[in-house]
């Protein structure tokens, strides 16, 4: 026989307050899996520190010097723009990521000539004298190109080309905060700043100096 204390005593919560079995698994399988994907991300995170760490070792074990070449007025890509071994050689950058705009913000149908000409001052090279004037040269697609002699021939390294603009601010609108597509409309070479030395390997410091 029940007391007065029995009917006092907590019966604990009624069947539709009582999680059912379903619920109870579903979360447990839930809380599993988050667990599992945290350890297997952590797993990642160290996997990728020791990878690092190996390469880094294995940079030091083999690299004494690293050459740094700063040519005034050059990019890495006038120079050494498709040379073997680059992670990501120009040849293999998307037209798109390179096209020019004019000072309004519209594409350039096309790229201008080279103001001036490309080497506007007769030079010697090898017994070979060359001369390449505004209209020697053809109309080129709004595209980085490779730099050549109007018979097609790879431009000599050595050759005084036309000067590139030396000055701040237009650098800072050639650059358009980090799109690089106003080096055409704010340089004064026309074409030009878009060209590129095809053949790498034979360039020579000489070349570099002039």
């Amino acid at each position: 026989m029940a007391t007065q204390d029995d009917h006092d005593l907590p019966t604990g919560p009624s069947e539709a307050a009582r999680p059912d079995r379903r619920t109870i698994l579903t979360g447990l399988v839930a809380a599993s899996a988050a667990s599992l994907g945290g350890a297997a991300a952590a797993d990642e995170r160290r996997s990728r520190a020791l990878a690092d760490a190996a390469t880094d070792a294995a940079l030091k074990a083999k690299i004494e010097h690293i050459v740094v070449i700063y040519a005034e007025n050059r990019s890495f890509n006038n120079l050494f723009a498709d040379f073997p071994g680059l992670q990501r050689p120009l040849s293999a950058v998307p037209r798109d990521a390179a096209l020019q705009r004019d000072r309004d913000g519209r594409l350039l149908a096309q790229l201008p000539p080279v103001w001036e000409g490309m080497v506007p001052l007769e030079q010697e090279i090898e017994g070979r004298k060359y001369q390449i004037g505004l209209q020697d040269l053809p109309t080129r697609a709004n595209a980085p190109f490779k730099l050549a002699t109007p018979d097609g021939e790879p431009l000599p390294h050595e050759l005084v080309t036309r000067d590139l603009v030396h000055a701040f601010y237009n650098n800072q609108l050639q650059i358009n905060g980090g799109r690089n597509d106003g080096f055409v409309a704010w340089g004064d070479t026309g074409q030009m700043v878009m060209g590129h030395y095809g053949d790498t390997s034979k360039l020579r410091l000489w070349g570099l100096a002039h």
